[in-house]
């Protein structure tokens, strides 16, 4: 217990020391910047030396004294604008005199203010906040709303109980968004008054019936996609639903308020049930008949072009190394104990292998009541994983490579590759991972991936433009 406090003891002094020495550079910093007349940089240095050591005497007096010189100044800049009635300025003087006294205050150092200075700031500050006021009022008269925004929230800092200037700001801001929302939606352009009306109701409820308006306009904009079974071309079957899934999954994680899309099991019922048959890249009239029959804007086909799963076998390879023995000699000379290494010819084992699938899928997006291909991609996708590592049947730490004919017999051939990056690239392979991803997870991968690249086009696609 008694090491413990010690050790405890000796670490306190070692932390307190640095905090010392800490803080004497810093107020040494500090006099030479004060000696240059730099009063207010040496008074950050003097508050930087007090925050590391907070009883530095040194630099509580020279705070004082420079720190209150500075304060001086800034009163006196509030002080003239005061005088000449440069009601803007005056205030925000006031305000960075305030913020220099907190830093100073925040390190126990107390500097000296007239009480009069507070009583003029009050009376600069009502007189600009009633200007504020009054062109801010002017502004919203004249629709000027961002104008009229920028100094509403500037009386807000200043004063934020200030009479109504807290829903006129509210109106500043949600008013001309409004207007926006009606010119849009008289425009058909309803996704953009959706967004609209969305940020005035999050700032202001229910202002004019915007959520009314809001709902309308998602219900305009709306845009329903029926989705056909896919065609697969490939040898490897079902990738066709797969993919399908995959992309229906997607679609529906983004949660976009204006996309809707028909169940696959629906859609292909009622396909069969119609005897269209439809599967892959469908004529003007199939994809009205099926808009119709679905009930859709667009319908999505697309095809499995090509596809390939290869599950690799697990090659294994004798190779030959080396594993050393550690020996402890004694040199002659100097009577000195050394290590040495003597070597035993061994076999080890490489393994490698190889899984690889890729896909090529082709894919439309069709309106039903043009027939128009609104968006036409191929989507080409191959995910590998490999694995290579080394297996040893003994202790693998002293196992290097090498090369040699003859296990029994020492031969001119013979050689030990013992240099530190071949040994440590031995090492690797022997740490190296085992376990190699299947097919199926490299496939489930492969259907997210090219899911993810045409769910972004489907939903970054805009009907209205």
């Amino acid at each position: 217990m008694k090491i413990v406090q010690l050790l405890f003891s000796v670490t306190c002094l070692a932390l307190l020391t640095a905090s010392c020495t800490g803080s004497n550079k810093m107020y040494k910093k500090g006099q030479k910047l004060d000696e240059a007349g730099l009063h207010y940089e040496a008074s950050t240095f003097y508050i930087n030396s007090l925050q590391r050591k907070a009883t530095n005497s040194d630099a509580i007096l020279a705070l004082k004294k420079t720190g209150q010189q500075v304060l001086d100044d800034y009163y006196a800049v509030f002080y003239q604008h005061y005088a000449d009635r440069k009601i803007k300025k005056a205030v925000y003087a006031y305000q960075e005199a305030e913020r220099f006294k907190k830093r100073v205050d925040a390190v126990n150092v107390k500097l000296d203010v007239a009480d009069y200075y507070e009583d003029y700031y009050k009376e600069m500050k009502t007189l600009y906040i009633e200007q504020l006021y009054a062109t801010a009022q002017e502004d919203l008269d004249n629709e000027n709303f961002k104008e009229a925004e920028e100094k509403l929230k500037e009386i807000q800092r200043l004063e934020p109980t200030f009479k109504n200037v807290e829903e006129l700001t509210t109106f500043a801001f949600v008013e001309p968004k409004y207007r926006l929302g009606i010119r849009a939606f008289d425009n058909h352009e309803y996704r953009k008054a959706y967004h609209y009306f969305e940020e005035v109701v999050n700032a202001a409820g229910n202002y004019k019936e915007s959520a009314e308006l809001k709902s309308l306009a998602q219900e305009n904009a709306q845009y329903t996609i029926g989705i056909l079974k896919f065609e697969n071309k490939s040898r490897v079957s079902g990738l066709e639903a797969a993919v399908s899934g995959s992309i229906v999954t997607d679609l529906m994680n983004y949660n976009d308020p204006f996309l809707v899309i028909i169940d696959r099991t629906n859609t292909e019922r009622l396909i069969n049930e119609q005897k269209l048959g439809m599967t892959g890249i469908i004529d003007q009239g199939t994809a009205a008949k099926a808009g119709e029959l679905l009930g859709a804007k667009a319908i999505l086909v697309g095809k499995v072009v090509s596809a390939e799963k290869k599950e690799g076998k697990l090659i294994k390879r004798s190779k030959t190394g080396y594993l050393g023995k550690p020996i402890y000699k004694v040199n002659p000379e100097t009577g000195k104990k050394y290590k040495d290494m003597v070597y035993s010819k061994v076999y080890y084992y490489d393994y490698s292998q190889n899984n690889t699938v890729s896909c090529t899928f082709q894919y439309q997006l069709i309106s039903t009541e043009t027939g128009e291909i609104l968006i036409s991609d191929i989507v080409e996708k191959s995910f590998t994983d490999k694995i290579y590592y080394s297996t040893f049947n003994g202790d693998s730490r002293y196992l290097y490579k090498g090369t040699w004919v003859s296990q029994t017999k020492k031969k001119p051939n013979d050689k030990i590759y013992n240099s530190y990056s071949s040994k440590k690239e031995m090492d690797n392979q022997i740490k190296a991972r085992k376990e190699i991803r299947s097919v199926e997870n490299l496939s489930n991968q492969l259907f997210k991936s090219i899911s993810n690249q045409v769910s972004k086009k489907i939903i970054a696609f805009n009907p209205e433009k």
